[in-house]
């Protein structure tokens, strides 16, 4: 039960998505329906400060 439980998650996965839906694994409106169904977590959402450096080397 739990390979089906794996295989299920990964229908969904942002990394194989696209993929998925290519190949027929599911479908455009599937995937919809699962967007639907999550939480919004927006408020555990925090700001990042990155510091970025200009690259010389390719210059």
């Amino acid at each position: 039960m739990k390979h089906n439980k794996a295989l299920e998650r990964q229908k969904f996965d942002s990394r194989l998505i696209n993929w998925n839906i290519k190949r027929g694994v599911i479908t455009e409106k599937e995937y919809q329906e699962h967007l639907k169904t999550l939480s919004d977590s927006s408020d555990k959402a925090r700001p990042m400060d990155i510091d970025v450096e200009e690259d010389t080397t390719l210059n």
